[in-house]
């Protein structure tokens, strides 16, 4: 025996149109103001960056530079060939603490892979990588056939610090270039607050 209902007891449920399908979105967006939005942003204090810091220190002028090269004052990022270009300003006016390099060599390295120079350039231009071998006494010390250095001393550490690796984070270009302005100008300054 079976316990379906007849035919014509059956209720179906009427089908959407096409039409009313497409108007649907547009009968949500309707009412899309007036449903509640979630907030994940910290209440708003009312403190802008300037009435946070002084006009002095938003217009500092650091001691290394004329106060109207904006590149060097960190008011404008830095460009591949002004970063380049102040890396090996900095290295040839401090020849005792900076090594300028572009690439590495390449070889084998830590984890046993074998590298050649080309497998540092940068994938859309095409250019070797420039950076700068930092301590005191740097053409002394051992050299490094990996990456083609010297400077390097058994009782010191090496502390590396990188950047211009990720497109469209200007950031990481202006934090290791200010790093070394500090460094340059500060090595012969100790007294210097910086």
């Amino acid at each position: 025996m079976s316990s379906a209902a007849p035919l014509a007891l059956r209720t179906t449920s009427p089908r959407p149109t096409l039409g009313f399908l497409i108007v649907l979105p547009l009968l949500l967006s309707f009412a899309a103001p007036v449903a509640e939005n979630a907030v994940a942003q910290e209440p708003t204090t009312g403190n802008t960056p300037e009435a946070i810091w002084s006009d002095d220190y938003i217009n500092m002028i650091f001691p290394w530079a004329p106060a109207n090269d904006d590149i060097l004052q960190f008011k404008q990022y830095h460009t591949y060939e002004t970063m380049k270009n102040r890396m090996m300003r900095l290295a040839e006016d401090n020849p005792d603490i900076f090594e300028y390099h572009e690439g590495m060599n390449g070889g084998t390295n830590a984890r046993g892979e074998v590298v050649t120079a080309d497998a540092y350039e940068g994938w859309v231009y095409g250019h070797s990588s420039p950076w700068m071998k930092i301590t005191q006494d740097v053409q002394g010390g051992d050299y490094n056939d990996f990456v083609g250095d010297n400077g390097n001393y058994p009782d010191r550490h090496d502390v590396m610090i990188v950047g211009n690796h990720h497109a469209r984070e200007w950031m990481s270009v202006q934090v290791p270039m200010l790093q070394l302005e500090v460094i340059a100008f500060s090595y012969e300054n100790i007294g210097y607050d910086n």
